[in-house]
């Protein structure tokens, strides 16, 4: 009898195990990817940090693995303008962004200028891959928030701009082809994503906005549809193209 009724108990017992381990699976397989992601964000912001500390240069940037600077004489520009304006923490250069698989497609301008501070409340900000900022700055405002999955490059420029009250100059010549695409280009829902993380932003730099308010910045973007970037593509003696 003792054997009767001990089996089903270390059978129940059994099941009940494995349907916790089943629910334990289901739950790791759903939620893993948040680890993932956070531990490549911190080892990104880690590397960012080491290769900003490293940096001798005078201005820092950075370029997205797939774009590229539009013309040779690049560097030479931003280095003209950060002498001709000493008293600027940063030069903005303007993006064309293009066709990821063919470059020579234009789909939108995104302009240096105009800028005003008071569009950071709209979510827009100088385009970042044609921004280069002073090493003294930089050191200044710090890297980029590793916890910050889309957004960290508009966070940065709220420090920029708002916490440390730096200034930036425009410079008018188009510097950088963007390639469409990327995680904060990739649809509705990496949209919507990053307008909250910059409404967060905003919020935390002690900035009044909302989400319509943000999301009315892509009126602006449609104009930026028909407008070309100025520039681009560059004349033949300094056009550069992979």
């Amino acid at each position: 009898m003792s054997l009767a009724i001990g089996q089903p108990r270390r059978i129940i017992g059994l099941a009940a195990r494995l349907r916790a381990s089943a629910a334990a699976r289901r739950i790791a397989a759903n939620t893993s990817w948040l680890l993932g992601d956070r531990l490549v964000r911190l080892v990104l912001a880690f590397v960012v940090g080491a290769w900003v500390a490293r940096a001798t240069g005078d201005l820092i940037g950075y370029l997205n693995a797939d774009d590229f600077f539009c013309r040779i004489d690049a560097a030479q520009l931003i280095a003209t303008a950060a002498t001709a304006n000493p008293g600027a923490a940063a030069i903005s250069g303007s993006v064309a962004i293009v066709a990821a698989r063919d470059p020579s497609k234009l789909r939108r301008a995104y302009p240096a200028s105009p800028f005003a501070q008071c569009m950071l409340r709209f979510g827009h900000m100088p385009p970042h891959p044609g921004s280069y900022t002073r090493a003294a700055a930089f050191d200044r405002i710090g890297g980029f928030d590793p916890t910050i999955r889309t957004g960290a490059d508009f966070e940065w420029m709220l420090r920029f701009f708002i916490r440390e009250r730096l200034a930036a100059v425009p410079i008018p010549e188009t510097l950088v082809t963007l390639r469409d695409g990327g995680i904060t280009n990739d649809g509705f829902g990496s949209r919507r994503r990053i307008n909250a993380e910059a409404l967060a932003s905003l919020r935390r730099a002690g900035i009044a906005s909302s989400a319509p308010l943000i999301w009315s910045k892509y009126l602006a973007k449609a104009a930026q549809l028909v407008v070309r970037p100025r520039g681009w593509p560059a004349p033949l003696p300094v056009r550069w193209t992979p």
